[in-house]
């Protein structure tokens, strides 16, 4: 492997651009972060969240970005900026509303599909200047023993605050790893469910694809946010909603939640649209923490979660 040699922007960042995919594939293994449009991890540099780090400058490499279609199943490259995606013809209408209702125009014309999908967990007490840090202590996600959000239980309650990821994990789609063992595609919940809470999502190996169904039984798919100002801020609540008919003729539903979780939780039922309303607040009070990492308290946020979940019900049902 010759990467060349490695670029350091201060004494805490350490940059090196890879030539080939396999090299890429190879500095991951060892540590190395992706990066590619750099609205996640940049802004996380100046907050010293990330010290020290090594960089993988993906953003020149061939072949990991692009949009194509077979039979019923839609590729997007990793590196595939949202713009792109939000203005492809062949992108499915739930796919644009979720990127529209994710930051600005300018955002979306650097930041990728990947980069959405590993985004940093949130949490209003993490998410500072190292200042603020500094003051209030080190908490579980910094390696400290308290959870500044005043939660009880283990872990740590930083949010995914995706829609996109909600999206892609109710419609079942699934993502390719390049590994220096091979490639592994695995459906994108399985992905987030084997990471451990605290720490962000990280997988050893390359994400180059994403694999979404687009036939005509992959169901009816909406979904809904709830954040002071839309597609300017991070989401509060992120839902998604997935109905189609299975090949027996029972109708399947899934609900999926990102934030204010730490990693997406599902619900999948095979029960009539009035009954299957019986199933949500229960689901809402087991995975929403008795925290606030956000703007709102969790029982403010059980209550919103519920709205939402009942219209974006009744909105496929119209």
């Amino acid at each position: 492997m010759n990467n060349g040699p490695a670029h350091v922007t201060d004494e805490r960042v350490l940059i090196q651009t890879p030539s080939s995919v396999d090299e890429a594939v190879s500095l991951v293994a060892d540590g190395w972060i992706p990066l590619a449009g750099g609205t996640d991890i940049v802004p996380r540099l100046r907050w010293n969240l990330l010290q020290p780090v090594r960089l993988a400058n993906i953003g020149s490499l061939s072949g990991l970005s692009g949009i194509r279609k077979h039979g019923d199943m839609l590729t997007i490259g990793a590196m595939t900026p949202l713009h792109d995606i939000e203005n492809h013809p062949l992108t499915p209408p739930w796919l644009r509303e979720a990127i529209e209702q994710t930051a600005s125009r300018v955002i979306r014309n650097r930041a990728t599909l990947t980069g959405n999908i590993l985004q940093g967990k949130r949490c209003r007490y993490y998410n500072r200047p190292l200042h603020w840090r500094s003051v209030t202590g080190r908490c579980r996600r910094m390696g400290g023993s308290d959870c500044f959000a005043g939660y009880a239980g283990p872990g740590c309650v930083a949010a995914l605050k995706s829609v996109i990821a909600a999206v892609l994990v109710a419609s079942r789609s699934t993502i390719e790893i390049r590994t220096s063992r091979g490639d592994e595609t695995i459906d994108l919940f399985s992905f987030y469910s084997r990471t451990p809470l605290v720490v962000d999502l990280r997988p050893e190996g390359l994400i180059t694809a994403i694999h979404i169904p687009v036939g005509e039984d992959t169901g009816t798919l909406r979904s809904a946010i709830m954040a002071r100002r839309s597609s300017l801020d991070f989401p509060e609540i992120a839902i998604a909603v997935n109905r189609s008919i299975a090949d027996n003729g029972t109708t399947e539903t899934i609900m999926v939640m990102t934030a204010p979780l730490p990693k997406p939780s599902m619900l999948v039922s095979t029960k009539s649209s009035g009954r299957i309303l019986d199933d949500v607040p229960g689901w809402i009070g087991s995975v929403i923490p008795d925290a606030t990492t956000g703007q709102y308290g969790p029982e403010y946020l059980r209550s919103a979660a519920e709205v939402l979940v009942h219209r974006t019900l009744n909105g496929i049902r119209a």
